[in-house]
């Protein structure tokens, strides 16, 4: 059978969505017994962009692992264009990402039809193999519960959650939320970081996965307020522990919530999109399905054997010229982030 690799620094801490997927995927793999921890060992290596904040970039691996990975299947899993969120940065990860595609990778696996659009939107090279298809969390830790409609008298509970600050994930929202939401007849939680100080939305700090599936499974109603999202692992996790979706109409949530969610524009129908979630609660909880972690799984498998089957009929090159350029990139790549850090130092 063939045996798979993936390239990423895994942790147990709370660590955002792609960390929580493809430490289930792996998990995955090991149980089918097509895991090699070894990169060496491995016939597919899967590469997950973007590899920032977490040591050595993906660039320098590249560097690092050049005469090997002519030998290996590269298969490049995106989010959506980083560009959507830091259209102001001096550097564009983008560029960066999409050498990738077109120098390294057999294969790429996008996580949303959306995020599949956008990338080619902004320039990233078509694949002679493509992949859409959305995460999934791992069943033993992120499964449903009970929670049936308050009884009369009773409040709904609602929750969010963000590992991230970015304003983009919605803090204007649960802002609005903390001041107009008719606390007596909703509670409401976030757990994560907030970089605002809520008065009536209780805040817990971020927790490992287990606590935060047992905080879903108390909760009726998950609120997803990002503006960006190639497909949000906190959302998907909601949903598989049995909340109903309230979600920004924005980006991939309305092909994630499409028959069994609500969706809202911003802050002048957010009430409305919670008061119609909580009164067809019944309705769209008896909805709520996805594929589970065994269907993710498989699929990434099969199109692992499809790649891996087609690239044999034509080798990548990955000359030095091409990794050096990689090596040029990680060197630029994190001088343009300490200049970052620096203008931001300034700024304050």
């Amino acid at each position: 059978m063939l045996k798979i690799h993936i390239v990423y620094n895994f942790t147990d801490a709370p660590f955002g969505g792609s960390n929580q997927f493809l430490k289930a995927l792996k998990n995955y793999f090991i149980q089918q017994n097509v895991y090699s921890e070894q990169i060496e060992q491995a016939d597919i290596v899967i590469l997950n962009s973007h590899l920032f904040g977490q040591g050595k970039t993906l660039f320098g691996i590249i560097w690092a692992n050049r005469r090997l990975f002519q030998q290996k299947t590269i298969l490049h899993r995106v989010d959506g264009p980083v560009s959507l969120y830091q259209a102001n940065n001096r550097f564009s990860i983008d560029k960066y990402v999409f050498k990738i595609n077109r120098f390294v990778a057999d294969g790429t696996i996008f996580q949303s039809d959306w995020s599949q659009k956008k990338c080619k939107e902004v320039g990233m090279p078509t694949k002679a193999f493509e992949l859409v298809t959305f995460n999934a969390p791992d069943p033993a830790i992120f499964f449903p519960s009970i929670m049936e409609t308050p009884q009369p008298g009773a409040k709904f509970k609602i929750i969010a959650t963000s590992w991230s600050t970015n304003p983009n994930k919605g803090f204007d929202i649960y802002e609005f939320l903390d001041k107009h939401l008719d606390f007596d007849k909703y509670e409401m939680t976030f757990v994560g970081r907030s970089p605002i100080a809520f008065k009536n939305i209780q805040l817990i700090d971020p927790l490992p996965s287990p606590q935060v599936a047992e905080q879903l499974r108390a909760h009726h109603l998950f609120i997803s307020a990002s503006f960006l999202e190639a497909c949000s692992n906190s959302l998907l996790e909601a949903i598989h522990c049995g909340c109903v979706p309230i979600a920004r109409d924005t980006s991939s949530h309305p092909e994630m919530i499409e028959k069994f969610g609500i969706l809202f524009q911003d802050s002048s129908d957010i009430l409305q999109a919670i008061d119609m979630a909580a009164k067809q609660y019944q309705d769209l909880k008896a909805n709520l399905t996805l594929p589970t972690l065994e269907e993710i799984g498989a699929r990434y498998y099969q199109f692992c054997q499809k790649v891996h089957q087609g690239r044999q009929q034509e080798q990548r090159p990955l000359t030095f010229s091409k990794a050096l350029s990689f090596k040029f990139d990680s060197l630029r790549f994190q001088l343009e982030q300490r200049l970052g850090q620096i203008d931001a130092k300034v700024s304050k």
